[in-house]
């Protein structure tokens, strides 16, 4: 058989794998999907881990850390992940992933580390980053090997609506669609009736609007919806009749994704003529952490969710799949729940867990040992950025930050945390920084290191490309991606 790769999958159920580290990565993934046949997404987030070369190839400071954090510039990852795959003979599908809108990079990395920072909607930072977002589609349509988008607006989602009533929210609807006869229709179409949706496993669900909820939903969503659209638009001109994946990421929210939200905002993006394979609604995952919620409850949320999307001619996508540590997998038995709720009908995400495992390796290794030098310098090297971001409020700064210093060497110097423990709170939310350090030179020293080990030193090699393979088994076995590729040809 032929293959095609990377190609667009479409709405074929499968996993999609962040490779902060091209050359690292890749091989145990790869070798975990072509010993399952399945045909699998490669990603970076545009918004936060990977960044247009200009960026990535300027003189150190002048961007800020955030930006492109991985070192991984958006020509190298998307040539690398077609090189890698098609020596392989896998079939992959490149995406941009979280293409973010309206918020500055450091905006859109404090969501990611648990930084309660409300973003301000400057229309000036609303501007800038769409225009930086163009040009990150544009150095990833030039190399012709880019296949998804994903959009993340949910900074522009406007929480306050749900609270507005009488007077306020009538003036408030009739601002966000000014035609009369433009609001009737949208009222119209989902009052009235009952909205009915039989699910796979089973279950039937079924939704009712007023008019309050339109209008809610119509002032919560009508900045998200346009500003998606006009990338969407966007994107659609420069890929040139070439098909492409559509995700619309809400996983970010501050709150759990309803099933009214979930169906208006799709509704609305189908009636603009938009279409989109998935969507990612906040399911109640924290990042980095398992989940500790009851799993019969998990799974109603994520069934009737599925059931809308599928209603719809999407299906769910889920991330943060990767919990407290690279084993634990986001906890006992949530793979499979996820799997019985969307009957299988499912794409998901996971990144972190290949840089946590490979920080785990390095810091088990012997004290002194190549490896273990690498982990102290990055280690000693983050704390010490952070802490000049404290001491000059730099802009990573955050009462949370300095919180989790504290933390940190309290509970160091009272013998609860391993010295440089990487599962300490400080070492889950900032230690991904060290591939973006620089030195004079430019050189992003760190992640050099990392690359050159793994190049020279064969033990290592085989420890972290087993560990990869190993966590990519279990994504592919719990959630059943097995042979996923026969559905293509």
């Amino acid at each position: 058989m032929q293959i095609e790769t990377p190609r667009y999958l479409g709405s074929l159920p499968h996993p999609a794998f962040g490779i902060r580290i091209p050359d690292i990565v890749l091989p145990g993934i790869l070798k975990s999907l072509k010993e399952h046949r399945v045909a699998a997404g490669f990603m970076l987030s545009f918004g936060r881990e990977t960044a247009p070369r200009y960026v990535v190839e300027s003189a150190p400071g002048l961007y800020h850390i955030t930006i492109g954090h991985t070192g991984t510039s958006i020509t190298e990852y998307i040539e690398k992940a077609s090189y890698y795959a098609g020596r392989e003979g896998v079939v992959a599908e490149i995406e941009a992933d979280h293409l973010i809108v309206g918020v500055t990079a450091v905006e859109a990395v404090s969501r990611i580390i648990g930084v309660s920072k409300a973003s301000i909607k400057r229309g000036d930072i609303i501007e800038a980053s769409i225009k930086y977002n163009f040009s990150e589609i544009d150095e990833a349509v030039e190399t012709s090997k880019i296949n998804a988008f994903t959009i993340d607006a949910c900074s522009l989602i406007d929480f306050s609506a749900d609270k507005l009533s009488g007077y306020e929210l009538d003036r408030r609807f009739e601002e966000a669609i000014p035609e009369y006869n433009d609001r009737i229709r949208v009222i119209y179409r989902y009052t009235g009736r009952r909205f009915i949706f039989p699910w796979i496993d089973g279950r039937c669900y079924t939704i009712e609007f007023s008019a309050d909820d339109v209008k809610k939903l119509t002032i919560k969503y009508i900045d998200s919806l346009e500003t998606t659209w006009r990338i969407y638009s966007y994107i659609v001109d420069k890929m040139d009749g070439r098909p492409f994946g559509f995700e619309i990421a809400f996983d970010e929210t501050p709150v759990i994704t309803s099933a009214k939200d979930l169906y208006y905002y799709l509704r609305e993006w189908r009636e603009r003529g938009g279409h989109a394979e998935f969507i990612a609604p906040n399911i109640g995952f924290e990042k980095r952490l398992d989940y500790k919620g009851d799993l019969d409850e998990l799974r109603s949320r994520v069934s009737i969710l599925a059931a809308i999307a599928n209603s719809l001619g999407s299906a769910i996508s889920i991330h943060s799949t990767s919990g407290f540590t690279p084993s634990s997998m986001k906890g006992a038995r949530v793979y499979e729940t996820l799997r019985l709720a969307t009957g299988g009908r499912v794409k998901t995400k996971i990144s972190g867990i290949y840089y946590e495992l490979l920080l785990e390796i390095l810091y088990n290794s012997p004290p002194g040992s190549r490896r273990r030098q690498i982990y102290d310098e990055l280690f000693d090297t983050v704390l010490d950025y952070l802490e000049r971001e404290v001491k000059d409020k730099g802009p990573l700064y955050s009462d949370e930050l300095v919180a989790k210093l504290d933390n940190y060497k309290r509970g160091v110097r009272d013998g609860k945390i391993r010295e440089r423990d990487p599962l300490s709170m400080i070492a889950k939310s900032y230690l991904f920084l060290a591939l973006n350090i620089r030195d004079d030179k430019g050189r992003r020293y760190i992640r050099d290191a990392i690359v050159n080990l793994y190049s020279e030193d064969s033990e290592f090699r085989r420890i972290y490309d087993l560990g990869v393979s190993a966590i990519t088994d279990s994504i592919i076995e719990k959630f059943g991606f097995q042979d996923n590729v026969k559905l293509l040809y």
